[in-house]
């Protein structure tokens, strides 16, 4: 897929179209879309524009924007932003080899050519495999669940073949939305659909909507905005934010996700929340204004600011400098010093980077090691969570007063040496410890309480957590 950035829908007043058949037109979802748009966003002037007729497939589309009279032809002649292009329901799910599947492409890229020469984007709405598989191709889909993974398959190799090297084809996962409350609440699932078990009622218009304006915004839509019971409304907004925001991420193309630091340092776009992937050695401070920044691989050394309801997630990697504001630790490395926020750890590793180190706010933790160098360590917190805390091998700890955790060295390195941050030598030496599958060092518990004797006594009291 192309790494550039979208900034088509970046302004206050987007135009969409949507271009598809019946599951578009049932409970007028371009109309469910552009109200949640409009309160999620505060898109007032958001318009939407519909090319829909029952059983349409990509390439009749194709075919009608060819006859000048049509209003096919008049829509893709016009100024808009953003074209979401829909197929017919088990077209794209057919082995890539069947004429239909091959028309359907062909529509799909001659659409996706008129798009690009008007400076537009092109984004596929991933469709729902019906409730209980199809029974006009029971080989194919058995099951509602088959006939979504092939459905995904298919979607995502359209958007993958008809793309350009300019202008991508994003893919909106709205079918893999419902597969998850398929997992989550069978009795919310079968709600999705009407009685035909193929198209939505209005509570599966509804989810698709609100997968559409995740996929189109890279933002949540609150609970309270979801005109659905408490209950359901929960459940939904749960699926579409794991599903768009989270598990989507390297999987689906979207228009909110960055491969690029902006040249500021700040992250925030009109009218969408981008996600900054870091991938490679960066030596920059970043602000995350609003939108999300996620460490996957490198070293990121600078100061990281983090204003509210923003995120920052290390999945890899290795952050190096203060941290203003809350951070999120699933894998990989935070060398820490200061950070302002919250930090939750739920894998990777906390390396103690001075003699004080300190979190302002709380903190959950379950593994921390020492820098090579350092022979103790004190980590001050306004509140913590300890009870899965394991720390590196040879390493002891105890939990002090008002939230302190005291680290020491067992065995003294011989001549350890202050590593430079840029020293990839250290790297290897830090991830040479051995650690059990769940990522914590099988010596740290064991030694306890040997070092326990070598601790002030003041810092040995150890409390249980709630």
């Amino acid at each position: 897929m192309s790494l550039v950035y979208w900034i088509g829908l970046a302004m206050a007043e987007p135009s969409v179209v949507f271009v598809g058949n019946s599951y578009i037109q049932s409970n007028n979802l371009p109309g469910l879309v552009e109200g949640f748009a409009q309160d999620l966003v505060d898109w007032e002037e958001v318009e939407t524009h519909s090319l829909t007729a029952g059983g349409l497939t990509l390439s009749d589309h194709a075919q009608r924007v060819n006859d000048p009279n049509s209003t096919w032809a008049q829509t893709f002649q016009e100024a808009h932003d953003l074209f979401v292009f829909q197929d017919q329901s088990q077209i794209p799910g057919f082995p890539q080899t069947e004429t239909y599947w091959q028309d359907s492409l062909d529509g799909l890229m001659a659409l996706h050519e008129l798009v690009s020469v008007q400076d537009a984007q092109s984004m596929l709405m991933l469709t729902w495999g019906r409730r209980d598989g199809d029974a006009q191709n029971p080989v194919l889909y058995s099951d509602f669940l088959t006939m979504q993974e092939r459905l995904n398959e298919g979607y995502l190799a359209y958007a993958s073949i008809a793309e350009t090297a300019t202008n991508p084809i994003y893919v909106a996962p709205v079918g893999p939305v419902f597969a998850k409350i398929f997992e989550t609440d069978q009795a919310i699932f079968s709600s999705l659909y009407n009685g035909d078990g193929s198209h939505p009622s209005l509570v599966g218009s509804t989810v698709a909507s609100l997968a559409l304006v995740s996929s189109i915004t890279g933002r949540s839509t609150p609970t309270e905005q979801i005109n659905l019971t408490e209950n359901v409304a929960l459940i939904v907004q749960d699926a579409v934010e794991q599903v768009v925001l989270y598990d989507a991420v390297g999987t689906y193309p979207m228009p909110w996700l960055w491969f690029q630091i902006p040249d500021d340092g700040q992250i925030k776009s009109e009218g969408i929340r981008p996600l900054l992937r870091i991938r490679t050695d960066q030596e920059r401070d970043l602000n995350v204004v609003d939108g999300r920044l996620w460490l996957e691989a490198g070293r990121l050394v600078g100061t990281t600011t983090v204003d509210q309801h923003s995120e920052f997630r290390i999945v890899g990697g290795s952050q190096v400098g203060p941290v203003n504001g809350n951070i999120e630790l699933v894998e990989g490395r935070l060398r820490l010093t200061q950070v302002t926020g919250d930090v939750v750890q739920t894998g990777g590793e906390i390396w103690l980077d001075s003699a004080e180190a300190t979190i302002d706010g709380h903190a959950t933790l379950t593994y921390i090691e020492l820098r090579s160098d350092l022979d103790e360590a004190y980590l001050y917190t306004e509140g913590m969570n300890i009870q899965q805390l394991e720390v590196g091998e040879g390493l002891v700890w105890s939990e002090g007063l008002n939230n302190t955790i005291h680290v020491v060295r067992l065995i003294e390195d011989s001549e350890p040496t202050t590593p430079e941050y840029g020293n990839t030598n250290e790297e290897s030496v830090d991830e040479s410890n051995e650690k059990d599958p769940m990522g914590c060092a099988t010596t740290g518990r064991d030694n306890h309480l040997v070092g326990l004797l070598l601790l002030p006594l003041w810092i040995i009291i150890r409390r249980n957590s709630p």
